[in-house]
């Protein structure tokens, strides 16, 4: 798609964007307030096929992955379009989505972190967009745990006839295509969000600080529980059931078991919840 580029002396001119806005920055963008490499990921990606198609989640697809109520199901396989229109159509619906995603931000994205979240809206939809957790990090400032998240949708529901029931599917074209628009969001803009690479390095942080090892952690505790009750049944089994102590294990213990099960449920809960808040699957 030939789109003229905005020379960083013209952009720096329209000024900077407050919240909801267009991107701040610097770098220079095509008039439909693209930055070229989000332009060209969205190209990449969506292909340009002049015929309407079905995508790999069934819908009715035409042009730089175009969909609508404009199209319909009747128009696969017999709808077809020129070139130029199919460059109109993407230059329609992506200031259109533009306008969307800068309304869904509450903090400012820079040229990058704008055009990334576009091309990400312009695949997974406004809707899924505006309830992600790429936007709720980055409304919170979090650019680290959104430049994650974009991983979270890799998976499409695909079916493979028209009858059958979709299934979702990690589709390697979306896990290269999120890659690609995290590095972009995660790209700085200006010179002062630079820093200067030291040499000298802190070390790793401690093994026992990643998610998995946390994960593995939990599920030794519910081991560790299993195993607990497994001995309490032993015990009655052998025959100390009559001794005080052992009539008290027997009698308060599964009590105590079903708390710390509890407890245990609640951590895994809340720290699944943290993980998906920091980007992390």
């Amino acid at each position: 798609m030939s789109i003229s580029v905005i020379s960083p002396t013209g952009l720096a001119a329209a000024g900077t964007a407050s919240v909801g806005t267009a991107p701040t920055g610097s770098t220079p963008t095509t008039p439909i307030g693209i930055v070229p490499a989000g332009l060209a990921i969205i190209e990449e990606y969506e292909g340009c096929r002049l015929t309407a198609y079905l995508c790999p989640a069934g819908i009715p697809t035409i042009g730089y992955g175009h969909t609508g109520p404009d199209l319909t199901i009747e128009d696969v396989g017999r709808r077809t379009i020129t070139m130029a229109a199919a460059e109109a159509l993407l230059e329609s619906d992506l200031r259109r989505v533009g306008d969307q995603v800068a309304g869904a931000c509450r903090v400012s994205a820079n040229a990058n972190q704008h055009a990334a979240m576009v091309s990400l809206a312009f695949n997974i939809g406004i809707g899924n967009f505006r309830k992600s957790t790429v936007l709720r990090a980055h409304n919170r400032g979090d650019t680290e745990a959104a430049g994650r998240a974009f991983n979270l949708w890799t998976k499409a529901t695909v079916r493979e006839r028209e009858t059958e029931r979709g299934r979702k599917v990690e589709l390697p074209g979306l896990v290269s295509r999120r890659a690609r628009e995290a590095a972009l969001y995660l790209t700085v803009v200006r010179p002062e969000d630079r820093t200067a690479m030291p040499r000298g390095f802190i070390e790793e942080p401690p093994i026992r600080a990643t998610p998995g090892i946390a994960g593995s952690g939990v599920a030794a505790g519910a081991g560790g529980l299993a195993a607990t009750a497994e001995i309490v049944r032993q015990v009655g089994d052998i025959g100390y059931a009559a001794s005080p102590i052992a009539d008290l294990v027997l009698r308060f213990g599964p009590i105590v078991l079903a708390v710390i099960g509890a407890v245990v449920i609640g951590w895994i809960v809340y720290r699944q919840i943290r993980l998906r808040q920091e980007g992390w699957r």
